[in-house]
């Protein structure tokens, strides 16, 4: 309706249920998007559960296939080698900010972290793993699919290993620091390495002696 389907095409990423007039897919399904008057509004991610019904993945009349798949991931792994910090971890994939919504990859080393909390990426699990295994050819890949986000969403909560072999701990570095980490059972996807930017930013100038409360494990004051 005039809510959802104007600010989608000024780059929103979400619908809500609340602005969507009529649907006809199952849940997890990909999407086409058309606003009021019937225009292509972009291919997207839909769940019958989530309040976030639609997650757009393209805009348009471009579909969303497992060559943009293909394309995203190898863009993503591009931009991070771009940043040229140095850490063996990091967030690979950000969710929407890698146009990949409710996606999140870390890299741990030679092992890849996943996980997909809504509908319509859960079915893209098979796809991704693929596409992962082709394009950055990890040791191991673990979803981590454990959150309670996944219960609203109809979805298991579970941890299984999708592809290779994953070591109960993992040695990792960002900077000077070193860690030994659980993939199994660390927080989330273990290490929050979306803040990893930050912290190399912070480094710059943090000087002398740094109060760092409750931060899990300390990252910012190590």
């Amino acid at each position: 309706n005039g809510g959802g389907g104007d600010r989608v095409p000024r780059g929103r990423p979400w619908v809500y249920g609340a602005d969507v007039l009529e649907a006809d897919a199952d849940a997890g399904e990909v999407v086409t998007v058309r606003g009021f008057r019937g225009q292509a509004l972009g291919d997207a991610l839909f769940s019958d559960r989530s309040e976030i019904t639609i997650r757009m993945l393209t805009r348009g009349e471009v579909q969303a296939d497992e060559r943009l798949l293909r394309t995203r991931l190898e863009q993503a792994v591009a931009f991070r080698e771009s940043l040229r910090i140095d850490a063996s971890a990091y967030r690979l994939v950000d969710g929407e900010a890698g146009l990949l919504p409710s996606l999140i990859i870390d890299r741990d080393a030679d092992l890849l972290v996943v996980q997909a909390p809504s509908q319509g990426m859960d079915p893209l699990h098979p796809t991704i793993t693929a596409l992962l295994v082709d394009v950055v050819k990890p040791k191991g890949i673990l979803a981590r699919n454990d959150p309670r986000v996944r219960v609203l969403e109809g979805l298991e909560q579970k941890v299984e290993v999708l592809h290779g072999d994953v070591p109960s701990t993992v040695d990792v570095s960002e900077g000077r620091v070193r860690y030994s980490v659980d993939p199994f059972r660390g927080q989330k996807t273990v290490l929050f390495l979306d803040q990893r930017e930050n912290r190399e930013a912070a480094a710059r100038y943090a000087r002398g002696r740094l109060l760092d409360a409750l931060s899990y494990n300390g990252r910012f004051a190590l």
